[in-house]
């Protein structure tokens, strides 16, 4: 695992179950985080640094620094948001057609919560990117009609 440890994933699936849904083989772990690493970063590319989203560093370790400017709250948010990701894709490895309640609710949850992070309609305190940011920001009304008949 290159961004997850198996503590991020055990704080929400009990080890004997990922043992059964990985068989032990640790590179399918690998390739389930990966692929959410990439749908994770498609939302959070829109307005934030989805490098520094990530980067375990950047968490406030006690309230004394939550107030830094340099310390970012949401980055263990996103270290869920990605691990429920994983595992969604994990379970849809095994059995597509039948993946557990609580994996397909958390899943839907995730790409909720990213989906307005990305519209802005959410803002965790995450580190912004530093160029302008680009996608579906959306200023003003639409355009005057051309052709006035309908």
């Amino acid at each position: 695992m290159t961004i997850l440890t198996l503590e991020d994933l055990l704080a929400l699936i009990e080890e004997n179950v990922l043992n059964d849904i990985t068989d032990g083989d640790d590179t399918l772990i690998d390739a389930a985080e990966l692929s959410a690493l990439g749908e994770l970063t498609g939302y959070l590319n829109v307005r934030y640094d989805p490098a520094k989203c990530l980067d375990r560093s950047l968490i406030p370790a006690d309230e004394s620094e939550l107030q830094d400017e340099d310390k970012y709250s949401a980055i263990a948010t996103v270290l869920e948001k990605l691990a429920d990701l994983a595992l969604y894709n994990l379970h849809t490895r095994v059995m597509p057609d039948n993946i557990p309640k609580l994996r397909q609710t958390r899943y839907d949850n995730a790409i909720t919560w990213l989906e307005k992070v990305a519209d802005g309609f959410i803002a965790p305190r995450l580190p912004i990117k530093t160029t302008n940011p680009t996608g579906p920001l959306r200023f003003g009304n639409s355009s005057t009609p051309q052709n006035p008949y309908y």
